[in-house]
């Protein structure tokens, strides 16, 4: 049997040049970026780290942080005035719980995603970040700006066959038409279509039903997550 990165090689080098295409492009006008973050007490060290990554490098790009407060641990007000104070304007929003797993949980994300889409006009991104998610660079926005995707992640580790969590990112429009969706046929229903039911291939399942143009890309090439 051949090993995985050799079997996805000529995969991941169609992706490399299909980036690289997309970063050549012109920007599709001016974006903000409305980041969610799902994360907890235990988690600030993480979420601190991750947001100062970002607060270095998107020095040219706009966004806005939703941190949806895990409300069984929740982020205490001392830890959310250190994140006032390196990223003035999050929010932080007390939350069920919402680590992905399951209907239920998977139906709170999408709530948290309602929410932040309400704050974006049609040209923006909604996005999901783990709060073990770093930057060293501002490429996949760059990238993100220039592309018309409906839903980019990274789909590498998994054969490119869904935008695997931890970092993706769709138009407002898709969060709204996906959330249209779930109104019309429920979570329960739309979750017993798919195998695994967690939220990252639910996410792709719900825009891959629409229709909706999808892009699971090399992501983690410009960011790094902690493995623990």
């Amino acid at each position: 049997m051949l090993p995985i990165r050799i079997k996805q090689f000529p995969n991941f080098l169609k992706e490399l040049y299909k980036r690289k295409r997309i970063l050549s492009s012109t920007p599709r006008g001016k974006r903000v970026f409305h980041l969610c973050y799902f994360s907890c007490h235990s988690y600030f060290p993480y979420l601190y780290c991750a947001l100062h990554s970002m607060k270095k490098h998107l020095t040219d790009i706009e966004f806005k942080v939703y941190i949806f407060n895990d409300a069984e641990m929740p982020i205490s007000d001392a830890q959310f005035s250190t994140i006032q104070d390196l990223i003035p304007g999050a929010e932080l929003i007390l939350w069920p719980k919402s680590m992905g797993w399951g209907a239920e949980q998977i139906s709170n994300i999408w709530k948290a995603y309602d929410y932040a889409a309400k704050n974006a006009g049609e040209n923006d991104i909604v996005a999901r970040i783990d709060s073990d998610v770093f930057f060293f660079n501002d490429r996949i926005f760059q990238m993100i700006e220039r592309s018309n995707a409906d839903l980019i992640g990274d789909g590498h580790f998994v054969d490119f066959k869904y935008s695997q969590g931890g970092c993706y990112f769709f138009k407002s429009t898709a969060i709204k038409k996906i959330n249209d969706l779930i109104e019309q046929q429920t979570m329960d229903k739309l979750t017993k279509e798919i195998d695994i039911v967690v939220e990252d291939i639910a996410a792709y399942h719900f825009a891959k039903k629409l229709g909706l143009n999808t892009m699971a890309n090399v992501v983690y090439g410009f960011s790094s997550r902690n493995t623990k």
